[in-house]
Formats: structure tokens, sequence, C-alpha cells
């Protein structure tokens, strides 16, 4: 059996971490499978604590900009990421290096050339600094990375030409739920996100306070930014603070969400897995119009995109937009219909894991 070894790079969980491990999952199936993950008793050991872990230690980086902080650590980094990597490649053989964070695909290159190891590597995010764009596109440039992997075609933007070449895009996979058929929209609301100012929460506040009818609030997600979560608890508006929450689907049927609101001031969002694990229920979805969220609304609902999509940080037009879906129940039951099978025929798991295994198959079989 082929043996792909996957390299993750964050300790904590995110989206990208989530899809980690349905990538495991779809690659085990045919292929031996094994991780070198960063730390040892985190929450991505724990997550992928079912596959064999390599693990390593990793100095973490600054979300957004980089410091010059950074810059030491990615010295730091390189060579000691390089020293442990390479013990686990010595002591193992594998057919397939599988990138999942950045951070480690200089090493992995260079190690991989001297043992002649084919790379794929999956791009998750868009790197707002442009020397960090250069680094990445640099290294993705090298023969033995043979395929790379984008959550989106606007994260392809980001690499060159050449590099686009040996690129596809490769959505990220929803788990298809019975569609809950909430028959109008009852104003109860849902942000899933960490509560940090990029994800934009205070953009839903500022609009719900706006409006006169009584909305009911849940924000999902990690407290990460203190200030900024005093800031809207000032808000005069009925708001829950949930935390993290493992299910967030399951939690949206329990909470009789009717709609969800992805607005996101950051560049950073190059796929929005709040929105399509919405849509795998049939909960409508109003989203920032740019960056991942506009490609998938004008990708798969071009025709509800006026309904969908609302200027980066106007609180005042998602006002409107969020009154106009809750008022018009007929837009909103053909919007529930639409995404529910939009996710049936191009976003399933079962999609997923059909292309992902062509393309490994090209690869290594």
């Amino acid at each position: 059996m082929k043996r792909i070894l996957i390299l993750e790079g964050r300790e904590t969980i995110g989206g990208g971490q989530i899809i980690t491990k349905c990538i495991c999952d779809v690659l085990s199936k045919k292929y031996d499978i094994a991780i070198f993950v960063p730390g040892s008793n985190n929450d991505i050991s724990n997550l992928l604590s079912g596959y064999q872990l390599y693990h390593y230690n990793l100095k973490q980086y600054t979300r957004g900009r980089k410091t010059l902080k950074d810059y030491f650590n990615l010295i730091f980094n390189i060579y000691h990421t390089s020293v442990q990597l390479n013990e686990v490649l010595k002591k193992n053989t594998f057919d397939l290096l599988y990138i999942q964070h950045q951070n480690i695909l200089p090493v992995a290159i260079l190690l991989a050339k001297r043992r002649k190891i084919k790379i794929i590597s999956h791009l998750h995010v868009f790197y707002i600094d442009r020397i960090v764009r250069l680094f990445v596109d640099y290294f993705l440039n090298s023969a033995v990375v043979v395929r790379i992997f984008g959550v989106s075609n606007y994260t392809l933007t980001q690499i060159s030409l050449k590099n686009k070449k040996k690129s596809c895009v490769l959505y990220n996979p929803v788990f298809l739920r019975e569609n809950i058929h909430i028959e109008d929209c009852n104003k109860r609301i849902a942000v899933v996100g960490d509560v940090i100012r990029s994800k934009g929460q205070h953009i839903v506040f500022e609009s719900i306070k706006s409006l006169s009818d009584n909305y009911e609030l849940y924000i999902i997600g990690n407290i990460i930014d203190r200030d900024y979560y005093n800031e809207l608890l000032a808000y005069s508006v009925n708001c829950h603070f949930t935390g993290l929450i493992s299910d967030v689907p399951d939690f949206l049927v329990k909470a009789k969400i009717s709609l969800v609101v992805i607005p996101s001031i950051s560049p950073f969002e190059t796929f929005s897995l709040a929105m399509t694990e919405s849509w795998s229920l049939g909960i409508p979805t109003i989203a920032t119009n740019a960056w991942g969220m506009k490609e998938l609304v004008y990708t798969f609902l071009h025709e509800y995109r006026e309904s969908m999509l609302f200027s980066v940080g106007d609180s005042d037009e998602l006002a409107k937009k969020i009154s106009n879906l809750c008022s018009n129940n007929i837009l909103y039951k053909k919007i529930s219909i639409a995404i529910h099978q939009i996710v049936s025929e191009f976003l399933s798991k079962d999609q997923f894991e059909r292309k992902m295994l062509h393309e490994i198959a090209q690869i290594i079989n």
C-alpha cells in the first residue's frame, strides 16, 4: 500500500484543520496515512489521534502582517522542523508528502528533493503580506511540487501563472444533512467565527441595532480578542456568545437558527465553511461581497447574489438585506431549497472524495 505523510502546521483547530481530518479520512480508504503535527498535547493531536502521528516543535507566527519576530521564528522553525522531519523520513518510506500548511513548505521541499518524494500542496489561506506571498510562490514552483490544490479560485490568484498550470480548485466538502425546512425567517441569526475584529461581528451588531424588530443573535466561536468582545457587549442587542462549538450544524438546528451572516472584513477568507455548512441544512446566508464568499455565491447561486451578498463593512446595507429576506417568505424558501441542492450536487463529501482520490491516483499509482 502506498504511504502518504500529511504535514500540518497549526496546533489549534480552524477550518483548515477540520479539512485535514476530512482529507485523512478520505485518503485512508486507499492509502496508508501518517501525519506530521506541531506539538503533542493539543487540539490538533486530539483531532487526529486515530492516525499515526509524528510530533515536532514549532513557534507560531503572527496572524496577518508579519513582524520582525516572525522572521526570526521562521529561521528557528526551518532548522528545527528540518531536523525532526528528516528523522521521520529516515526511519520511514513515503510515496507522497501532502502539505496542509505552507509554513513547512521550504523544509519539505528540501528533504523531498533529497529523497525524490513528490509533494502536493493544499492552499487554504490568502497571504496578505506580499513578501510571504512571493516566498510561498517561489517554493511552489519547485519541480517536486507536482500539484497545487486551492480551496477556491480566489486562493489561487496569489500564485504565478506557471504555478497555476499545475493547480486546481478543490472546494472544501460539507456533510449533506437533511433540509430542516424552516418555513420562514424566525429572526434568530448566527455569526460563526472567532471573536476578533477581522471577522466583522460588529457590523452585524450595528445592523441589528438599527432594525426595529426583535432579532436574537448568536455568536459562535472562541473569544480571541477580549477588548473587541467587550466592545460588542456594549451594544444593546439580544445576543448569546456560545464559545467554540464542535458541531456547528447540530447547534444551528437545535437553536432553530434561520439565518447565518458572514460579515468578514478580511481577505483571509478564501472559503467560508460557515456558509456551506449552513447551506447543507437549507439555512440561507448573507455574506460579505468579496473574496471566497463572493466566489461561492457567484459560482453556484448567481441569481440570488443581490439577496445573499452585501458590501464590505456596510452595516446599513446588511440591515436592509436581513430585513428583506426575513420579510419575504417566498424568496426565503427559494434560497433555502437552492442552497441545499448546491451542496448535494457540488460540495458534498462524496464529490470531494471522488475528485481527491482521482487526483492522487494520477500522481502516485
